[in-house]
């Protein structure tokens, strides 16, 4: 009879080919994660609104920002990629500190961010962000990435406060106004009336 390999060497396999089986899942998941984001920037490119990915970290690193991000800030997208707080350097510094707080609190309680900030151009106009994103979540339900859209609410915003001028000075304006139910005098012509110049 043919010896059998021993129990140990038998082992020793089938754990080195679980190894492997582990391995190239990870390697085949890997490889979609980068198709799915390949073709989430050839599409989002095409947007006019900034798109960006990040990784799920209080930190909020970003992995990938849109060119739009250029023309809308002037920082082109290797600013926000190279250095994972550079983000936090361009916010507004009224808006700064509660956004740094706000962005890490909903990280660690898995809320998506949905709220506007303010943030500083490289030619130093002010910029008012609508900030929205979706959590991207593995297969055990832990959140992997986060990936979301950066919306120009300048002019909005702008159009807001000039409303808010606008009906500021109508109720300045209002409140100087005679009071109801005075009347004023009827205009009196020197001479006389132009009744009494009709011929009859």
């Amino acid at each position: 009879m043919p010896s059998r390999a021993p129990s140990s060497l038998l082992s020793h396999a089938g754990a080195g080919g679980a190894d492997a089986r582990r391995e190239a899942a990870l390697e085949a998941a890997q490889a979609a994660l980068q198709d799915a984001e390949a073709r989430f920037r050839r599409l989002v490119e095409q947007v006019p609104t900034v798109t960006y990915i990040c990784d799920y970290d209080e930190a909020v690193s970003i992995r990938y920002i849109s060119p739009q991000i250029e023309a809308l800030t002037g920082f082109p997208p290797e600013r926000w990629t190279e250095d994972p707080q550079f983000w936090t350097s361009v916010v507004h510094p009224a808006d700064r500190d509660w956004v740094i707080d706000e962005m890490a609190r909903r990280t660690r309680e898995e809320i998506p961010v949905d709220f506007e900030y303010r943030i500083v151009a490289e030619d130093g106009t002010v910029v008012h962000l609508l900030d929205q994103e979706t959590i991207v979540r593995g297969t055990d339900g832990r959140p992997r990435y986060s990936q979301g859209v950066l919306v120009d609410v300048t002019e909005l915003r702008s159009a807001q406060a000039r409303l808010r001028v606008s009906e500021a000075q109508m109720s300045t304006i209002v409140e100087s106004a005679p009071m109801p139910g005075c009347r004023r005098s009827p205009m009196r012509f020197a001479g006389r009336s132009p009744a009494s110049t009709s011929r009859g």
